[in-house]
């Protein structure tokens, strides 16, 4: 399989999947099960590419060999970016509505404050009334 492909684009591919990621090559290695300078040689440096190196790359990165093989992200990271993006999207979705349903709980413990507030400064006001009418009641009787 790999005879029919050139070499160094492979590389390329590995490189740009790698940076996709936002991996350094020592992550990448680390996820790939592969010693960082088996990686760095599959990379960049001489070493001709084997089966067993694509597949480990593929299978760690989630990525199919083709993708590797002919640079067509079909399912890699492009794949994991949307999940991720969509992921955030769910997540900033839900977090408004919860904000929202808050805020609308808030709002109406405010306006029961604002009412009870109304109704104590009319209570206020009508007994304010009555001391008036007893003072006044009261001087009358004297």
């Amino acid at each position: 399989m790999l005879n029919h492909v050139d070499n160094l684009s492979v590389k390329i591919n590995i490189r740009k999947l790698r940076e996709q990621l936002n991996l350094t090559q020592e992550a990448m290695a680390d996820l790939c099960g592969i010693s960082i300078s088996n990686y760095v040689r599959i990379e960049s440096g001489p070493a001709r590419l084997i089966s067993k190196s694509l597949e480990q790359i593929a299978e760690a990165t989630h990525t199919p060999i083709e993708s590797l093989l002919t640079g067509n992200p079909s399912g890699s990271a492009n794949d994991l970016l949307s999940e991720e993006r969509a992921h955030y999207q769910r997540s900033c979705t839900q977090l408004t509505e919860q904000y929202e349903s808050q805020l609308h709980e808030l709002q109406e413990k405010v306006d029961l404050q604002e009412e009870l507030i109304a109704s104590f400064r009319t209570t206020i006001a009508t007994q304010s009334e009555m001391i008036e009418m007893l003072k006044k009641q009261n001087l009358e009787e004297k």
